[in-house]
């Protein structure tokens, strides 16, 4: 049998517990896709592209760049798996932050994995792009929370502690506090 029929095999009708003892021979098999397969990702399911995007040689993620955010969003359901389906979001939304990209990441939920973002990031800040990252800051407990404290950061500007300055707590102290993100 060759690689890909047992890949195929594997993945579609195996035990989940035998696809996880498996996973170095399947990862290794995956791992050797030519380009011409990787460049189709638009025509398999969401699991498979996220599988594809894993091994993709270019860190980028131009497999997954292919696709369009509510295939992105249904990516995100896989949780801490879906983190190049999320990172292709993420840089989507700061290169051109949109109504349609927040939406996106609002579907992604507060607890899927994103990066650690600064107010740098964010930069320049254009009135549009302030107005949906308040909008994020006002509902945090919709949103992935490296995003609501990044944009917390951009909108209040830097925030230091001590004598002479503010004395607020950050957000993500009372996020912690208040267990928005948390399940008890």
């Amino acid at each position: 049998m060759s690689r890909a029929t047992w890949v195929l095999a594997l993945t579609a009708a195996a035990d989940p517990s035998v696809v996880s003892e498996q996973i170095d021979l399947l990862d290794a098999a995956v791992a050797v896709l030519p380009q011409d397969v990787l460049r189709r990702v638009e025509e398999v399911s969401a699991p498979t592209a996220l599988l594809l995007a894993y091994h993709d040689p270019d860190r980028t993620r131009p497999t997954l760049e292919r696709l369009g955010e509510p295939a992105l969003v249904t990516m995100a359901r896989y949780g801490g798996a879906s983190w190049p389906a999320v990172s292709v979001l993420t840089a989507r939304m700061l290169r051109a932050p949109s109504p349609a990209r927040l939406e996106a990441l609002r579907a992604c939920g507060p607890s899927v994995p994103s990066a650690h973002m600064t107010a740098h990031d964010f930069q320049p800040l254009t009135p549009s792009a302030a107005a949906l990252f308040r909008h994020m800051v006002d509902r945090p407990a919709e949103y992935p929370r490296e995003w609501v404290w990044g944009a917390q950061e951009v909108l209040a500007g830097p925030i230091t502690v001590g004598q002479g300055h503010s004395s607020q707590p950050f957000l993500a102290d009372i996020a912690a506090q208040e267990r928005w993100f948390f399940s008890a």
